[in-house]
């Protein structure tokens, strides 16, 4: 009897160890939400210089919703937020999607925000900033997609394309 209560005892302890030590991750910081404020279908539309317009849909978003980690597993709380964006119509331009992915998992430690940004099959666009100012700016120098704007309330703004010489800026219409 004393050996069935000495396992119940164990078990309950173990258990008891498992899941009350644990730490709380919040997720990603709904703060930094407006930085891509798109929503699932939405339409963005785009405009260069040669009166071409570029439209993209919101296909699918996620965020990191609030979780739990276990105590000495050697995790960090990540915190992600992901928008990927589907061409509509012909891909004359060279995209066929574009995805935003946005990082806050070192906000929380060192406080520093990640932007990376693919336009698939073209290159990709990785942005670090420390500031978190209303307007971002991403330079990479060595793709065909560089020079990107994002504005806190308004999301991608503008980039430069290298290979079709324009530039392309968020449509107000």
């Amino acid at each position: 009897m004393k050996s069935k209560r000495l396992i119940l005892c164990s078990l309950l302890a173990i258990l008891f160890a498992m899941f009350a030590c644990s730490e709380h991750c919040n997720g990603f910081p709904n703060e930094l939400t407006d930085y891509l404020p798109y929503s699932q279908g939405q339409i963005i539309n785009f405009v260069n210089e040669h009166n071409d317009t570029l439209s993209v849909q919101v296909a699918d978003n996620w965020k990191t919703k609030p979780y739990e980690i276990k105590l000495g597993c050697k995790c960090i709380c990540e915190a992600f937020y992901e928008f990927n964006f589907s061409v509509i119509g012909n891909y004359m331009f060279g995209y066929q999607s574009i995805n935003c992915f946005m990082d806050a998992t070192r906000i929380l430690y060192d406080g520093l925000l990640s932007f990376y940004i693919s336009f698939y099959p073209i290159n990709n666009i990785d942005i670090y900033t420390m500031e978190l100012t209303d307007t971002i700016n991403g330079v990479n120098q060595s793709g065909d997609i560089s020079n990107i704007e994002i504005i806190r309330g308004k999301g991608i703004t503008s980039f430069s394309d290298k290979n079709l010489n324009c530039t392309w800026k968020l449509s107000e219409n």
